[in-house]
Formats: C-alpha cells, sequence, structure tokens
C-alpha cells in the first residue's frame, strides 16, 4: 500500500508548489513586529513541543533598530517558551565577515542580547544577503530537526549576485525561509534610472515587488516616475521569491509613523493641504491579490509576459515612446513570439525641452504631439483587439494605466508648446513688464533663468479640478481633459484600493516656470509602507538616503498614499 500511495503524495506535494504563484500567495497580513516572530518560532498550536534548528538573520539598518523588534522578539520568546523547549535557535548578523555571532542553542537567555549588540552597531550600506542566506544554509545543513530561517531586514534584499543558486541551496538543504521585510515600489525604478551606483560584488541592483520592471516609466513632464513613489503592498521580488520555493512567509513591517497622507510626494499639491486620503487608495488584500506580481523563477515570469497579450502591447508601446522621447527608460525584456530575452532597463532621454530655445521647442513639442497621437490609435486599437478573459489581471490593469498616461503626455505637450509659444518668452525677456503673481520675472533674486521647470498638479482629486485651472493653452487641453475624465473615472473604479489607483493619483498635469541657477538639489528618496489591520508590504555599498514614504490603515486591510 505505501508504494503505490508513494507517487500520489508526491504529486500532492508537487501541485502545492504549483499553487504558489504570486506575492499573494506568501505574503501576510498585518504590518507589525508581533504576530510575524509569534508565528516563526511557534512550531504548533498543540502545545507539543518540536525539534527544530532555527536562525534568526538580522540586518542592522537604523529603521530597524527604531523599530519594535527587540520588545516584539522579547514578547515571542516568552509566549512559546513551552513550544521552544526542543527549540535550537541561532543569531546571525547580516554583511559581517563572522555573521554567526551565537550558535543554534536549547538555551535562549543570549538571544535578545545578542540580537541588542547586533542593533546597537547600525550598518545602512547595500548589502548581499542573499549570499548570506547561503551560507547559513551551510552551517544549518544536517542539523537536527525541522531546519528555519528567519531573515529580518527592513533595507536591503534588492541586490542580488544568484537568485537561482540561493533558492536551490535552500531547497536542497530541506530550509524554510520565513522574511521581515520592508515594502517595495511598484514596478519600482530607482536603480534602472541610477545605473551608476555601485553594487555589492558580482551584484545587480532590482528593487521591484515583481520579477522585471513591468510598467513603463519615466513619462515626459513627470517631475518622479510613479514607479518610484507608489507602494506596491509587497516585498523585493527576490525574498518573496525564496519564501515562495521554501514554503516560507512573507511579512511587511511598516511603522506607525508613516500615516501622514500626500497628493504629492515631492512637492506640495495645489488643491489641498493634504488632510484627506481618497477612498480608492485604502490597500485591501482581496483587491490586492487578484494584481499581485508573479513570484515564479525569472525565466518562467518571461515566458509567461510574452504569452500576455496586454504585456506585448504594452511592451510595443514601451519600445515606440521610448524611441520619441516620451518615455526615458527602456523596457527591461525584449519580446519574441513565445519567449522573451532580458535586456538592461535604464534611462535613455527626453526631448531636450527644458532650456530657452523657445520656438524650436515649441515645433519639437508639436511634433512630439503628432507622434502620440500615432501611439494612442495604435495603442488603443490593439488592447481594444484583445478578447475578454485572456491575459493577466495585472498586465491588463498596466496597460490601462499606460492608456491614460499616453493621453495625459499628449495633454501636457500642447500646454507646454503654448507655454513655450507666449508665456515664456515674455517672462523671460528682462525687458518685460513684470509679470503678474505667481509667476516670477527674468531675473529672480539677482539669479538668471536657465530653462523651463515644472510642477505636477496630481489627478489624486480627479480630472474636473483641472478644468477650471489657468494654464498655458487651456481652451485647447480642455477637449483633451473632458475626454480624459471618464477614462480616469472608470480607472479608479476598477482599480480602487489597490496600487493602480495609487499610481494614476501621483501623475498629474504639468504646470511649467522658469527655473533659475542654483535653486535646485537632489531629493532624498522616499521608503514606500503600508499597515494592514489583523482582519486585512560584508558590508557592502554606501546605501542613497531614500525618505520613507508610505501609509496608514485602512477598515479592511493596507492603505497607501501617505508619507512620514
Amino acid at each position: 500500500m505505501i508504494p503505490a500511495l508513494l507517487p500520489c503524495l508526491l504529486l500532492s506535494t508537487a501541485l502545492m508548489a504549483q499553487q504558489v504563484q504570486s506575492a499573494a500567495d506568501v505574503t501576510g497580513v498585518g504590518r507589525g513586529m508581533d504576530r510575524p516572530l509569534d508565528i516563526f518560532l511557534s512550531s504548533s498550536r498543540s502545545g507539543v513541543s518540536e525539534e527544530r534548528t532555527l536562525f534568526i538573520l538580522i540586518d542592522s539598518s537604523e529603521e530597524l533598530g527604531r523599530s519594535s523588534f527587540l520588545s516584539s522578539l522579547d514578547s515571542a520568546l516568552n509566549k512559546n517558551q513551552t513550544d521552544l523547549s526542543a527549540t535550537r535557535i541561532g543569531i546571525a548578523k547580516a554583511g559581517a565577515k563572522l555573521m554567526v555571532i551565537l550558535e543554534p542553542s536549547l538555551e535562549h537567555g543570549m538571544l535578545l542580547p545578542a540580537a541588542r549588540a547586533i542593533l546597537n552597531t547600525p550598518n545602512d550600506s547595500i548589502l548581499n544577503l542573499y549570499s548570506n542566506l547561503r551560507g547559513l544554509s551551510k552551517k544549518l545543513a544536517g542539523s537536527p530537526g525541522s531546519r528555519e530561517i528567519l531573515l529580518v531586514t527592513l533595507a536591503n534584499g534588492d541586490a542580488e549576485d544568484d537568485l537561482s543558486a540561493t533558492t536551490r541551496r535552500l531547497v536542497k538543504s530541506g530550509i524554510k525561509l520565513s522574511v521581515i521585510a520592508s515594502e517595495a515600489y511598484l514596478s519600482d525604478c530607482y536603480w534602472a534610472k541610477r545605473s551608476y551606483q555601485q553594487a555589492p560584488k558580482d551584484c545587480k541592483l532590482h528593487g521591484a515587488e515583481s520579477a522585471y520592471i513591468e510598467l513603463p516609466w519615466a513619462w515626459l513632464f513627470q517631475r518622479e516616475p510613479i514607479n518610484e513613489i507608489t507602494p506596491s503592498g509587497y516585498a523585493y521580488y527576490g525574498l518573496s521569491r525564496l519564501a515562495a520555493a521554501t514554503e516560507g512567509r512573507v511579512h511587511i513591517y511598516t511603522p506607525a509613523s508613516k500615516a501622514e497622507h500626500a497628493c504629492a510626494v515631492y512637492n506640495r499639491c495645489l488643491l489641498c493641504d493634504g488632510d484627506h486620503v481618497s477612498p480608492t487608495e485604502l490597500y485591501k488584500n482581496a483587491a490586492l491579490e487578484v494584481l499581485a506580481p508573479l513570484v515564479l523563477s525569472r525565466e518562467e515570469v518571461g515566458r509567461r509576459l510574452a504569452r500576455d497579450p496586454y504585456y506585448r502591447a504594452t511592451n510595443r508601446l514601451w519600445q515606440a515612446a521610448s524611441r520619441v522621447g516620451l518615455l526615458s527608460g527602456t523596457a527591461p525584456l525584449k519580446l519574441r513570439r513565445t519567449a522573451a530575452q532580458e535586456q538592461a532597463s535604464r534611462g535613455t532621454f527626453f526631448l531636450g525641452l527644458t532650456g530657452l530655445a523657445f520656438s524650436s521647442q515649441a515645433k519639437t513639442a508639436d511634433r512630439a504631439i503628432k507622434e502620440t497621437d500615432k501611439l494612442i490609435k495604435s495603442f488603443e486599437a490593439e488592447i481594444g483587439r484583445i478578447e475578454a478573459g485572456d491575459g493577466s489581471g495585472r498586465q491588463q490593469a498596466i496597460a490601462a494605466l499606460c492608456r491614460i498616461m499616453l493621453r495625459l503626455t499628449r495633454i501636457n505637450l500642447i500646454s507646454y508648446a503654448e507655454y513655450c509659444r507666449d508665456l515664456g518668452p515674455r517672462l523671460a525677456d528682462p525687458k518685460s513688464p513684470e509679470p503678474i503673481a505667481p509667476e516670477v520675472p527674468s531675473s529672480h533674486q539677482g539669479r538668471r533663468a536657465t530653462g523651463i521647470y515644472q510642477d505636477g498638479i496630481p489627478l489624486c482629486h480627479g480630472v474636473s479640478p483641472l478644468l477650471g485651472l489657468e494654464v498655458p493653452g487651456r481652451e485647447k487641453i480642455r477637449p483633451h481633459l473632458e475626454e480624459l475624465a471618464p477614462l480616469v473615472r472608470e480607472f479608479e473604479t476598477e482599480y480602487r484600493n489597490t496600487p493602480f489607483a495609487v499610481a494614476l493619483h501621483r501623475a498629474g498635469l504639468a504646470k511649467f516656470r522658469l527655473s533659475y541657477a542654483g535653486t535646485s538639489g537632489n531629493l532624498a528618496r522616499r521608503r514606500p509602507g503600508s499597515k494592514a489591520s489583523e482582519n486585512g508590504p560584508s558590508t557592502g555599498s554606501p546605501r542613497p538616503r531614500r525618505r520613507a514614504g508610505g501609509s496608514g490603515t485602512g477598515s479592511s486591510g493596507p492603505s497607501t498614499g501617505r508619507k512620514r
């Protein structure tokens, strides 16, 4: 009987592994520290102790030091004393040459002091956690009982050297990996835009929650790519991939301090004081799950994207829009009939519409408008031919957002061309009369105008308020805004309570003004974050400061669209 049952058991195990396909399958609810630590340390709810060997791998970032990790660990150890009687627990420090600080032992009294000592020496460098995990797997190989690692990192996971090798090593050693991590941005392009950033040896920097950057990035006249300022609800792809392959879990941690709403992330909203939260921005688990990224191997994800009609349409648009300068970021995949070839996704060029050559820049904008009209017509026709039920919900959402971004870019181009023909030259002419506020003259506080700069008026409030704004080319862009309004309402209805609604709100109508020498500077990088109710994301190279951004709590799950 037993030999006959063995194939059935193997098939059952294989089917269970196949069911874990998206980040939603491995990401836990809640955004705190207590629950993940309690789940990791508790071997069962029956009160029966099980033999286990555990390692807690701690990434000693300053943010983790400010968190409740130590108190939550202390509480979880005390709560699960009975379960832990046969459990050996060790402590390791990420990035250290001597990684193991405390060997696995049945004596748990030194766990908290060891963890505290690690956090007392913070390290905010970019670290290769995957190499650390492979090293720990060697230490755990052959250990008694079940073997598990809990990785606690609020700063790393985006520097990958060999994700496939790490996956194979953990699976072969029979090690389950669980993770407490910070939340990634939606198809984050931060590192692709900054390809000059030095990474740890043999590593590539990939900060998205998805295997590839799937959402076209860096649209013309958007102050910051929406990919860099939209919390995704999930952790870095590499961490979710390892947890999925080893039957572990990922828990997103977000501190309570990230709970202040902002319509415009890096500048002030012109329409409100930021004292509201759009109900469409409150993330709900059921809505997130439908649009979650795949956590299969990169090769398999690439094959599925190549067969997805919505992604194929988006990829073609991406390539074409990059060539004409509407997008400065290139696509990470080159598609064949049923396969995808990876290529570097990096910044290329815009149209060069930042100088003071108003006449020629207006003509360049006019040519770009014609190219945009062609892209709108071809892209909308292609996605309109896709049969209902074909393609994934996530790629359909991305295509719908691209449709809006194309039309918004056309509107901004029209406004820019009119600015170059009328208001810009008058403001830049030192002989012109003093302009009416809030415009500023060509010489501002002793500095001469050097180019054209734009602020964004976000779509957080919808399209209707934009119809009454005094902007260059107001009468020309009004019909296009009226066409855009129902598309935005339809999109918000379809994708409310997901990152895609927030991404839409982060885009905006451009408002142009003159820029002056000595008035620009580097922006601090925001960190994403969201939190949910219980019912409801060796030393390395210096990590650039990335300012945290995040979210608060909705009644049914995580929410976003907020800042610290």
